[in-house]
């Protein structure tokens, strides 16, 4: 026995030996919570899979351009060609090619000098291009894109002068005899 007073032992106990030390309990799983985020987790989904499907179907119905006669634009039942390639007949030889696809349209002079544009750029005369545009039996153009010298090179052939494409109202124009005039779009053009 320790007689000075800096340290007490403690006598032994009497009676059972120490118990093993317990092993730290799994938090207590909420199968309702883990249940209702499971559900909520699967409805999520399915609201993404809902709005996407319905997204496409938008897409698909969007363009309702109507004809002089009232009837709808029957896109099922019209062959669409990729409105960047660009496809001539050479009046010499009367041979159809592909001159290029994809790019920018324009007048020969105003191609610019180096750089992506130069490098895909179709230089075209206004007449050569609307001749292109009628002698494939295009009824429609799609102005995908519409800068300075597309408008520049070819204001002349629109009836509106691109009036209508630059302000957002349509980028849809139908062929007709007068020239390529605008058609009303069902979903913005911004």
């Amino acid at each position: 026995m320790n007689v000075s007073n800096s340290r007490r032992e403690e006598p032994p106990k009497r009676g059972r030996a120490p118990r093993e030390p317990k092993e730290p309990r799994e938090k207590v799983k909420h199968p309702i919570l883990r249940a209702l985020g499971r559900t909520l987790a699967t409805l999520i989904c399915l609201g993404i899979m809902v709005c996407s499907l319905a997204a496409v179907a938008a897409v698909y119905y969007a363009v309702q351009a109507t004809a002089n006669d009232g009837n709808l634009l029957d896109l099922d039942n019209i062959e669409l060609s990729q409105s960047s390639t660009v496809v001539a007949t050479d009046p010499d030889t009367g041979e159809t090619k592909m001159i290029g696809g994809g790019g920018e349209l324009g007048l020969p002079e105003l191609q610019p000098a180096e750089g992506v544009k130069n490098t895909y750029y179709h230089g075209f005369t206004a007449q050569e291009l609307d001749s292109i545009v009628r002698g494939n039996g295009c009824t429609v153009l799609y102005i995908q894109t519409l800068d300075d010298i597309f408008v520049q090179s070819y204001a002349d052939l629109f009836t509106d002068k691109l009036a209508a494409a630059q302000s957002g109202e349509t980028l849809l124009y139908r062929v007709t005899d007068a020239g390529f005039a605008p058609m009303p779009m069902e979903v913005s053009a911004q």
